[in-house]
């Protein structure tokens, strides 16, 4: 038996050097690009900033140099490795080098601010994003792996998404997978990126399962754009009504949408376009990337939407109810929200309701000033609920009857409307 060829054995090994490589390049980068966080003392994983010197001070020429790298080294795995997990690392790759430039070379106040959060949130931003952008690649390589694999590999990533998604708010850095004051990963990378490419990656491979029904006719055409349509025009209508989404969905944003993913669906479609296994089996991919990708984003940010309601109309009310119980039987607030339980108008405090672990780490919390107070509490994404009570009180018979006449509003007042609010 005649021994390998060289060119047989850098084929066999080239992702995984390549893959490591990339990670190396991002590495190298992180630290040489990021502020030096020294002041506290030297750890391994801070950057130092070491290319500050040497880096091109132009945002678009260092994109350029870094990024062009970056970009050659995914060229070379996708020419040499098709394994999907390897393709979804080095697309990762090259988002993580974007991302450390524009935060290294372009500002680096978060980075400043956020220390080592701020690096962590930026890979797992890049790692989401990637895994987004690389969906049907990993679903046809999980099509073809046997049901306890597709358990075993898919549920915990499943159940880790969801998770992230429901147990983080920029505002109460005590909760559980909360790696930065500002929620980045969660609001840009899920809710939104991560989000619109689910539902691109869905509505196309609708499209493409449509149009491999029968004949490509003039009538057939037409179904498939109409089925490549409704996956990011429901995904859009289903977020504005419910607050899913923490952006306005104007005609701008659909019209984007639409456009996106039309013409993702004819690049596709013009690529599948020989009839047979193969083409069927990379529409079934895209189709199921997109499913896989959206299921555990469009659960998340369900429960999340309902930890909001609960806490701010059920759990908050029965706090304000009880506080005005006991003023008007004392007089005067408690100080301490636990004098309620004490006092008998409330049978325990509750919680804000944010995530798996509520109760845990989250608190409402509660400023008394003797006739007047300030229940406040952290919610999803970069919310933190208020309320005032009513001010009424405080007038006098003729200035009451006046702001009534003016149909103002004198009862208490939440700082946060029903709905989480739309950051933009």
């Amino acid at each position: 038996m005649s021994a390998p060829s060289v060119g047989a054995t850098w084929t066999r090994h080239a992702g995984p050097v390549l893959s490591l490589t990339a990670l190396g390049y991002v590495i190298f980068l992180h630290h040489g690009l990021g502020p030096n966080l020294s002041l506290g003392g030297r750890r391994w994983w801070m950057p130092s900033g070491f290319l500050s010197e040497v880096a091109p001070s132009t945002l678009g020429v260092a994109f350029g140099l870094f990024g062009l790298i970056a970009l050659a080294l995914t060229w070379a795995l996708f020419r040499t490795s098709r394994s999907s997990v390897l393709r979804w690392l080095v697309v990762s790759q090259v988002l993580a080098v974007g991302l450390l430039v524009s935060f290294g070379v372009g500002s680096s106040l978060a980075w400043t601010f956020f220390h080592w959060r701020w690096s962590l949130s930026l890979g797992l931003l890049a790692l989401a994003v990637g895994a987004a952008l690389t969906a049907p690649l990993l679903a046809a390589a999980w099509i073809k792996l046997p049901g306890w694999a597709r358990a075993a590999s898919y549920g915990p990533v499943f159940l880790g998404l969801v998770a992230f998604e429901r147990n983080v708010t920029g505002t109460n850095p005590m909760l559980p997978f909360a790696i930065s004051p500002w929620p980045v990963v969660q609001i840009f990378g899920l809710e939104v990126v991560c989000s619109w490419l689910a539902a691109t990656w869905l509505g196309a491979g609708l499209g493409l399962t449509v149009l491999g029904r029968g004949p490509h006719s003039a009538a057939r055409w037409a179904l498939a754009v109409a089925a490549a349509l409704a996956a990011p025009l429901c995904w859009l209508g289903f977020g504005r009504q419910f607050a899913l989404l923490p952006f306005r969905t104007g005609a701008a944003t659909v019209g984007a949408a639409a456009l996106v993913v039309l013409l993702l669906f004819g690049i596709l479609a013009w690529a599948f376009r020989k009839p047979g296994k193969a083409s069927a089996f990379r529409a079934r991919a895209v189709l199921l990337g997109g499913l896989l990708a959206a299921a555990p984003l469009l659960l998340g940010q369900t429960l999340t939407v309902l930890d909001y309601k609960t806490t701010r109309e059920e759990a908050a009310p029965a706090v304000t109810d009880a506080l005005q119980r006991f003023i008007d039987r004392e007089g005067t607030l408690p100080d301490e929200l636990e004098e309620l339980v004490a006092a008998g108008d409330l049978e325990e405090v509750p919680s804000p309701r944010v995530g798996f672990l509520s109760g845990t780490g989250q608190t409402f919390d509660y400023q008394s000033f003797g006739t007047g107070y300030i229940l406040e509490f952290s919610a999803p994404r970069w919310i933190q609920c208020a309320y005032n009570p009513p001010w009424a009180d405080d007038l006098s018979e003729e200035e009451r009857a006046e702001l009534e006449a003016d149909d103002v509003e004198l009862g208490g007042a939440w700082s946060c409307p029903s709905k989480p609010p739309e950051l933009w």
